[in-house]
């Protein structure tokens, strides 16, 4: 388990993302809700997901957390930024 990680976005912002469970795990994207951040599964417990095979990985949504904000963007700007990582981390194809 790794809660800070940190990304360099093509636009020079950073995104931070925690990994949860087991490392070599099936990924999963896990997506926080308003007023938390990439800690929230932390309330579930790492152990649940290392027993499910799971590699849980949780970004901070811009200006949250440790992801740097930038002004102007919008939502589907956000679906770029986890394409990005999910490419990175090599998750881009898996299903």
């Amino acid at each position: 388990m790794k809660v800070t990680n940190l990304l360099m976005l093509p636009d020079n912002r950073q995104l931070a993302y925690a990994e949860y469970g087991d490392p070599d795990g099936h990924p999963v994207l896990y997506f926080h809700g308003g007023g938390n951040c990439r800690l929230e599964p932390l309330l579930l417990g790492n152990e649940a997901f290392t027993q499910l095979g799971l590699r849980l990985i949780a970004p901070d949504r811009p200006g949250i957390g440790r992801s740097d904000f930038r002004p102007n963007r919008g939502f589907s700007d956000w679906t770029k930024d986890v394409s990005f990582l999910a490419d990175a981390l090599g998750i881009a194809n898996s299903q």
